[in-house]
Formats: structure tokens, C-alpha cells, sequence
């Protein structure tokens, strides 16, 4: 299975004091009694994911903390391009890891060579899908159900475009406003727009600087792989009696000897003269480009500095370096207008009425789009609910206009708000019983109903590949009973195309697994640390046993528990 956790190691992480951890494909469940950490292994994941990393998770007598995991990534062609545009050396395996360091530097790897944590994040995009207990709560957000809906309709790109429209109207927008406001707003304002116009300017950047500072970056890095590369080429070309050189220069003299006796082989003669000029021509093209590699640490400590400004000017101006100027192309031409030197109120306002017809247009195709995907979503979640004992729900997707009186942008005829994720309002709707209607999920439904609308909705929004690792945390809170049955047999027919990961306390559930792993917690040397153990079909037993009973595991629980474990783990 491409894309499979193969192990998981977490050293020095809160209780945890170097476990490691090995996966197989299928349906792996987690166990254990409640504080044993078992949400914890696989938060630690997040980390690899971009999560925060806090000093105090590093373990009480430590330095520092470390996750580390592998994947298996040969066929994941999207991800090999991907860690091949970074600079980091793309195998049959991803290796990611995270070091929190005790009053120091954090720091990142992917493949063994450093990385930013952003970085790390975009990877471990590729290979994990995270599900925690907090997307009950995200459930009840209403971002959440349009994010949800726009990533099934893949409208990234139309979601892009409408960001920047914004922002060029937000733009156009507060300059007409600078030019129409009192003399002290707009002496502040012209402040400020000299502020930005400086910063920017003094940092000296130019369009295409990412592109060239990161490609040098990439060479950097892997400059003495290079050096080595180049050294064994040279080698095998002319190094020694035994090189190409060599064994053509000797053959040369041989076929010249023939050639004297037989004019036929004169043009072997210069086939094998040419073919030695061109293996020198090759040697020392390697020679000079090898001359050339800079293994300068301090070189690549300036790259890396000016790539960290350009970050931060990043984080205040855009999401590009083209953004950044872009931003400093708009502030330039405000400057001016604002002191006095281009522009007028007339001009500002047609450009601006432009730009609102544009953003109309624009908004009509991203409702068009998602009114298209909802009409198909609900069509799956019709198809999911009753895998998940919803049978008698009802889901729906309203979408209805932003309404906003006076405003100078119009949806359907009808004034509307606006901004970057259109003029819509979008909120999914449930009905748990026939013959009520549809009513708004975040108000409605019950934790165990949201529990499974969750589950329902991801695998729905699930890409048609395998290539990630699905995680759930505790999907199944609030249920129990034929709920919790149908909740596992769901998260069994997805582990047949996914790795899945999962974080349980029911037995019903428990039972179903390829892998069931418990954890717990031990003192050894006065210390408290944790376990993680693969269970035999024997343990199995006693482990359901007591998630039935409790801590008094009876003759009768473990009656039960083999009843579970039968289907999967005949005698």
C-alpha cells in the first residue's frame, strides 16, 4: 500500500520515553485505559504535520524531544515531484522528523536533510489525514461546512483568483477613502504607505529572487553529493589505467596498427579518436563545474537568512514574492496620489465599479460550482449515512445569498456582502427522524449523531487514492450499541483501500481490527513512561474483556469478548 506508515518512533515526548512502533496495512486500533496516552502517540503526529511544537512536551529530564516516522512513498509520483523541487532526495521511503529542543532552536528533517517546518508540513500533506475529537466542534463552525464543501468541489484555484480581486478592491477601495478623508487621516495614512514602501525597498528584492535563492539553496545542500558524484565520474572517465580514457586510447593504438595492414578500419580509427575526445571534453566540463560548487556554510547561511527576510515580508504583505511587490507597486501609486502627484477620486471610482462588475462575474461561477457539489455531496452522504446506522437521516446543503442592504455588489439580482470566499452562506442540514425537515446541523444533532456525520463526511470528501494515512481520534464518542457497530464496520471497509489509524474505548470496535495496539502506562526506575503493545489473539481477549467489565474482568466478559473476536479471529 503506497503511502503506508511503516513505524513511528516518539522519544522524550511528555510521558513517552523512546518508543517505537511498527504499522501493517488494514485497520490498526488503539486501546488502553483512559490517560494511558493513546491519543497522545497519535497527536504526536501532528507534529509532523506543522503542529506547534511546545517545550514543555519535551519529557521532564530531557534536553529534547524527538518524532521521527517512515512511509512508504515509491508510487506516490506527486510526492516524489514534490520532494524533488524542495532539494530533498526522493526514495522508495519518506523519513520526516521533528526535534524540540530545550532552550534552543526547533528544528525539522525531511529525508535527513534540515527543513523548515513549513516544509515538513507540505510533506506530511502528502501522507497524513487527521481526524481528531476536535471536528465534532468544527461540525458545529459554519467555515467549516463551506471549507468542506469547496475542497470537494476543488475550488482552490477559483478561490485563489477571488482572493486576489479582493484584495486589488480592498486596495482601491481605501484609497478613494484616503483621498476623500481629512488632512490628519490622510498625513497618517501616507505615514504609513512610506513605512511599506521602505520596507520593502530596503530588503532589495526582485521578481524571480525566491525562485534563484531557493534553486541555490537546493545546490547548497547538496553540494558535497555533487562533489562526490563528479569525483567518480572523473574517475571512471580518466582516472586510471583501468578509466574510459584509457581503454580507448589503448584500442585506438590497436586499431591503427589494423588500419596500416587494412585501410577499412580507418574510420574505426576516428570513430575511437573522436569518442576519446569527446570522454575529455566530459572530463572537463565535470572538472569546471566541479571547481565551481560552493561548500561555503557561510554562503548558504546568507541564502538562508535572506529567504527567512523575504518569509516575514511574506507574512505582512503576501503569500508570494510577486505579491510582496505587487503590494509595493499599489503603495507606490497610492503614495503618489495621496501627495499629490497621479490620480483622481473620478478614476478610483470607475476602476473600482470595474472591479465589482468583475467580482459578480467571479461569484457567479463559484455558486454555479457549489451549488453543482453539494447537489453530489448530499448524494454520497444519502449513500454513507445508513452504512453508519443513520438510516432515517435526512442531509442537506442550504446556500443562500449574503444579503448586504446597500451594498454596490449583487448575487442573483439581490445586493450582497463580499469578500474572498464569495457572498454565499453555506450550512449543512440534518434532520435525524422522518417526517421532520432539515435543520441546522450545529443546532440539531446529538455528539454521538455528530460523531458519525463526521465519519460519514470524510469519507466522502476521501480522495479516490490511497496514498495518505487516515487517523481518527476518537471518532467514536457519544455512541455505542448498533451505532458503534456500524461505526467500525465503516472505519473496516475503508482500512481495504487506507491505512487507518484509531484511537477507541469501545470493544465493539476494538474488534474489528487487523493490528490492535495497547497502551499503558508503566514505573520503571521511579519513572512513569509508556508502553505500546501488539496483541496476540489471546490478549485480545482479555484486553475486550476488561473494556467490557472493567477493572473486575469476569468469566462472563471474556465469553463476550471471544463472541466479538470470532468473525476476525476464528479458533
Amino acid at each position: 500500500m503506497d503511502g503506508m506508515l511503516r513505524y513511528l518512533r516518539v522519544r522524550d515526548v511528555a510521558l513517552f520515553d523512546d518508543l517505537s512502533v511498527e504499522f501493517s496495512p488494514g485497520l490498526t486500533l488503539f486501546t488502553g485505559e483512559t490517560g494511558a496516552g493513546k491519543s497522545l502517540l497519535v497527536g504526536s503526529l501532528v507534529l509532523l504535520a506543522g503542529g506547534r511544537a511546545q517545550e514543555a512536551l519535551i519529557r521532564t529530564g530531557a534536553d529534547e524531544a524527538l518524532v521521527e516516522a517512515a512511509f512508504d512513498v515509491a508510487r506516490n509520483a506527486p510526492l516524489q515531484k514534490h520532494l524533488d523541487a524542495g532539494g530533498f532526495e526522493a526514495g522508495e521511503e519518506a523519513l520526516l522528523a521533528r526535534r524540540i529542543v530545550r532552550g534552543g532552536a526547533n528544528r525539522a528533517f525531511v529525508n535527513h536533510s534540515p527543513a523548515r517546518a513549513q516544509d515538513l508540513a507540505a510533506v506530511a500533506g502528502f501522507l497524513l489525514d487527521l481526524h481528531g475529537q476536535s471536528e465534532q466542534v468544527f461540525l458545529r463552525e459554519i467555515s467549516f461546512h463551506r471549507e468542506s464543501l469547496d475542497a470537494f468541489a476543488e475550488n482552490d484555484s477559483l478561490l485563489e483568483e477571488g482572493a486576489a480581486l479582493c484584495a486589488e478592491m480592498k486596495t482601491l477601495e481605501e484609497r478613494l477613502e484616503a483621498l476623500r478623508s481629512d488632512e490628519k487621516v490622510r498625513a497618517q495614512r501616507v505615514d504609513m504607505l512610506r513605512y511599506q514602501v521602505e520596507e520593502i525597498e530596503r530588503a532589495g528584492f526582485s521578481r524571480g529572487d525566491e525562485e534563484r535563492l531557493l534553486a541555490e539553496e537546493r545546490v547548497l545542500k547538496n553540494a558535497q553529493r555533487f562533489l562526490e558524484a563528479a569525483g567518480e565520474s572523473l574517475r571512471l572517465l580518466e582516472g586510471d589505467e583501468d578509466s574510459a580514457l584509457a581503454r580507448i586510447a589503448s584500442a585506438e593504438k590497436q586499431t591503427e596498427r589494423l588500419a596500416a595492414l587494412d585501410g577499412a578500419f580507418e574510420e574505426t580509427q576516428k570513430g575511437l579518436a573522436e569518442a576519446a575526445a569527446r570522454i575529455e571534453d566530459a572530463a572537463r566540463t565535470l572538472r569546471d563545474k566541479a571547481e565551481g560548487v560552493d561548500l561555503s556554510a557561510q554562503r548558504l547561511e546568507e541564502i538562508q537568512s535572506r529567504l527567512y527576510a523575504l518569509d516575514r515580508l511574506k507574512r505582512k504583505y503576501g503569500d508570494s514574492l510577486d505579491s510582496v511587490l505587487d503590494h509595493l507597486d499599489r503603495a507606490r501609486a497610492e503614495l503618489a496620489e495621496l501627495t499629490g502627484e497621479g490620480g483622481s477620486p473620478e478614476k478610483l471610482e470607475a476602476d473600482l465599479t470595474a472591479l465589482y462588475r468583475r467580482y459578480e462575474t467571479w461569484a457567479e461561477t463559484l455558486s454555479k460550482r457549489r451549488r453543482k457539489a453539494a447537489r453530489a455531496l448530499e448524494a454520497l452522504m444519502k449513500k454513507e449515512m445508513p452504512r453508519l446506522a443513520l438510516e432515517r437521516a435526512k442531509f442537506e446543503i442550504s446556500i443562500r445569498p449574503l444579503e448586504g442592504e446597500g451594498s454596490p455588489v449583487r448575487l442573483g439580482g439581490v445586493p450582497v456582502r463580499y469578500g474572498p470566499q464569495g457572498s454565499e452562506n453555506i450550512e449543512f442540514l440534518f434532520s435525524p427522524n422522518v417526517g421532520e425537515p432539515p435543520k441546522p446541523l450545529a443546532k440539531i444533532a446529538s455528539g454521538g449523531e455528530l460523531s458519525r456525520v463526521m465519519l460519514a463526511l470524510k469519507t466522502a470528501l476521501l480522495a479516490s487514492d490511497s496514498s495518505r494515512v487516515l487517523i481518527f481520534d476518537e471518532v467514536d464518542q457519544g455512541i455505542g450499541g448498533r451505532a458503534a457497530e456500524a461505526v467500525g464496520e465503516r472505519l473496516k471497509a475503508l482500512a481495504r483501500k487506507h491505512q487507518v489509524l484509531c484511537v477507541t474505548h469501545l470493544p465493539q470496535i476494538a474488534a474489528l481490527a487487523d493490528h490492535h495496539v495497547r497502551i499503558e502506562k508503566t514505573v520503571e526506575d521511579r519513572r512513569t513512561t509508556v508502553r505500546a503493545k501488539e496483541l496476540s489473539t489471546k490478549e485480545r481477549v482479555e484486553e475486550l474483556a476488561r473494556m467490557l467489565a472493567g477493572k473486575d474482568i469476569t468469566d462472563s466478559a471474556r465469553r463476550h469478548a471471544r463472541q466479538l473476536l470470532a468473525p476476525t479471529c476464528p479458533p
